[in-house]
C-alpha cells in the first residue's frame, strides 16, 4: 500500500507531532546547524560580558578627562595670573628703571 503524502498532509502532521519535527529537524540538518542557537547564545553572553568591559573602560577614562580638564582649568587660570603679575612687576621696573635713565 502506497501513501501519498501531499505538501499539505505532511505540514499537518508536523503541526500535530511537534517531537516528529524535532526527529525531523535532527535528519534534516548537520550537527553544526543543530548546535547553531546554542553557540549563538554562548556568543552573545560572551560579547555582552566584553561590552560590559568596555563600558567600564571608558567610564573609567571619561572620569580621568574630568580630572584632567579640570587641572587644565586651574592652569589656565595660574597662566593668566603670571602674566598679569608679570606684567605689574615690568611696569613696576620701568618705573624704577626710567627716572634714572632719564638725567
Amino acid at each position: 500500500m502506497t501513501t501519498n503524502i501531499t505538501k499539505e498532509n505532511l505540514i499537518q502532521i508536523l503541526e500535530e507531532n511537534p517531537s516528529l519535527v524535532e526527529e525531523m529537524r535532527s535528519l534534516l540538518l548537520t550537527r553544526e546547524l543543530l548546535e547553531l542557537p546554542q553557540k549563538f547564545a554562548e556568543y552573545v553572553g560572551y560579547a555582552n560580558k566584553q561590552f560590559e568591559a568596555i563600558n567600564k573602560q571608558f567610564e573609567a577614562i571619561n572620569r580621568q578627562f574630568e580630572t584632567i580638564n579640570k587641572r587644565l582649568d586651574i592652569l589656565e587660570y595660574d597662566v593668566n595670573q603670571l602674566k598679569i603679575d608679570g606684567a605689574y612687576l615690568k611696569g613696576k621696573i620701568l618705573e624704577v628703571e626710567l627716572p634714572g635713565r632719564a638725567r
